[in-house]
């Protein structure tokens, strides 16, 4: 373990049916990683759901300093070659202002998943062609990263083309607040 350099991953998965997973399993991880110098634990759910506070972030006013810190921790990630972080978190911030686009559209819908708020969003006439297109594509990779721990998958270009979705969205949501 003294030779592993920080860019080595272990993954552990945890593959469960039943939603009421004893927190004990996790804990037992968290014992074995902490006695190995220099290694640190990533929990990841497969559930991949909004912390309350995003959540809310859907119900009140879009700041600039929320935008501003949302980028700049992506920004941190992306420094620290943090790829697949991110991707995951820019993406949360992509699917946190979908949905707030989708309560501005004449057919609101609540909680529904990326994929439909997509589709909802392109049949609504919110978003282009092109950005329905790409948002398809960035929801399957999403949940893939999201499920799996893809070293080697290049997503530099996909976070550039997420982070371009996401000011898309972000002018969308400026124009319609007008």
């Amino acid at each position: 373990m003294n030779n592993t350099s920080q860019k080595d991953f272990f993954t552990v998965e945890i593959e469960y049916s039943n939603e009421n997973l004893s927190i004990d399993i996790y804990n037992s991880i968290i014992k074995t990683v902490n006695k190995f110098n220099g290694l640190r634990l990533l929990l990841i759910s497969g559930d991949y759901q909004l912390s309350m506070a995003e959540k809310n972030v859907s119900n009140s006013q879009l700041s600039i300093s929320y935008i501003l810190n949302c980028k700049d921790q992506v920004s941190k990630l992306i420094l620290a070659s943090e790829y697949r972080l991110a991707f995951l978190s820019l993406w949360q911030f992509a699917e946190s202002l979908m949905d707030r686009l989708t309560k501005q559209t004449p057919i609101p819908t609540e909680s529904i998943s990326s994929i439909l708020m997509i589709h909802h969003l392109y049949q609504q006439s919110i978003i282009s062609l092109e950005q329905f297109e790409i948002a398809i594509y960035l929801n399957s990779l999403q949940k893939r990263l999201s499920k799996n721990c893809f070293k080697d998958l290049e997503i530099k270009k996909d976070i550039d083309r997420l982070w371009d979705l996401v000011d898309d969205f972000i002018d969308l949501e400026i124009r319609a607040s007008r």
